[in-house]
């Protein structure tokens, strides 16, 4: 099982715990901080404003529900890494968080979101900005088109949009 984490302490190492609890059935876990009213309380309003825009928009593109695609706070189990293979990711940077998502959607692997508190960083500055958040949309977009026929194939056996229930979506959170 691989955890990937920011290092300047925004995401807290004690909720590690919640990964290896609640990691079996599922193969990817994200840590939300839009599940729980506290989740994103350190966040500035213009982060805040900038991470939900981003956010509904991978939703848009690709019709997977899920409350936080731009969060680093991950666990994935070896079989996700060994099938997606790294060396095929065609984003870069920021993008690639999101690459990695749809992927393991296309290979029928498995997510579940927990709410999680983003703390306000102690260490270093954010490499995100307005302008790296348009190149990854840039990125995905570019990505969502080069994989244009395998998103036809999957969407035609496998609909999965945002009015889902929760029977048949990507993120499961535990209210559903």
């Amino acid at each position: 099982y691989f955890i990937t984490m920011d290092a300047d302490f925004s995401h807290d190492p004690k909720e590690i715990s919640q990964f290896l609890k609640k990691r079996d059935p599922y193969d990817i876990m994200i840590g939300s901080r839009y599940l729980s009213p506290e989740g994103a309380q350190f966040y500035r309003k213009d982060r805040l404003i900038m991470s939900k825009l981003i956010n509904l928009f991978f939703t848009a593109i690709f019709g997977i529900k899920c409350s936080d695609y731009t969060n680093a706070y991950r666990g994935y189990k070896r079989d996700v890494i060994e099938r997606i293979v790294p060396e095929t990711i065609q984003s870069s940077g920021f993008s690639a968080l999101q690459e990695i998502l749809v992927r393991a959607r296309l290979l029928n692997f498995t997510l579940y979101e927990f709410p999680i508190i983003f703390n306000q960083r102690r260490a270093g500055k954010s490499k995100v900005s307005l302008k790296e958040m348009l190149l990854c949309a840039f990125s995905i977009l570019k990505f969502r088109f080069t994989m244009r026929k395998t998103f036809q194939r999957y969407r035609s056996c496998n609909p999965i949009h945002a009015q889902s229930t929760a029977d048949d979506t990507l993120c499961k959170s535990p209210s559903d």
